[in-house]
């Protein structure tokens, strides 16, 4: 397939911006999109495999609200189309989820 010049161009100063720095301004266009493929996968993978919850919460809480922020963040990840009247007020309680118990996410 045939690429012009500026796209060339292009790819090769976003190649060069992943070596120096770890990621390139690619990322930035639409940051909240590609943090949210970065989060949700391993959001999934934490709820299956963590063996503790914290604790105010019990473990079936826990797994409840680890499955609100992973649909908030799968909605994200999947580019954020609205199919029904519910989806903003889902993807807002995950999300607020997620900033009440970002520090819990460990083991």
């Amino acid at each position: 397939m045939f690429r012009s010049r500026s796209l060339l161009a292009r790819d090769l100063k976003f190649f060069w911006q992943r070596k120096r720095r770890g990621f390139s301004e690619e990322e930035l266009w639409s940051l909240d999109h590609h943090l949210a493929k970065l989060i949700y996968p391993r959001l999934k993978t934490f709820k299956e495999s963590s063996p503790v919850h914290p604790a105010p919460y019990t473990e079936d809480e826990w797994k409840d609200i680890l499955q609100k922020m992973i649909d908030a963040f799968e909605w994200a990840a999947d580019g954020g189309m609205w199919k029904d009247k519910l989806v903003p007020i889902r993807v807002e309680e995950g999300l607020k989820l997620f900033s009440e118990n970002f520090l819990a996410l460990n083991w």
